[in-house]
């Protein structure tokens, strides 16, 4: 599973989305399934500036997509602003 973690407005998720997407591409593996959002907390609970939520979507290489098989492996990708976390796991 790819997923970033974060800290700040809602309005970051479509650019986060698009960073995150960008970097699974760069290492050569694609997205399946539809992505999902976690909230933890709600506007109105906190400021926009605390708002704490992260983004998933699963994974596989190419190859193992094509034979069906899932890699396990974990992988750290560059951080950029606001982001706590960026991972791909298995």
């Amino acid at each position: 599973m790819a997923f970033v973690s974060m800290k700040g407005p809602y309005s970051l998720i479509g650019e986060t989305f698009g960073k995150l997407y960008g970097l699974i591409g760069e290492k050569g593996y694609v997205l399946v399934g539809p992505p999902m959002g976690v909230y933890f907390n709600a506007p109105g609970q906190v400021p926009d500036e605390e708002l704490l939520w992260e983004l998933r979507s699963d994974w596989a290489s190419e190859a193992s997509r094509k034979a069906r098989v899932r890699r396990h492996a974990f992988h750290s990708l560059t951080k950029f602003s606001n982001v706590s976390t960026i991972s791909l796991s298995s």
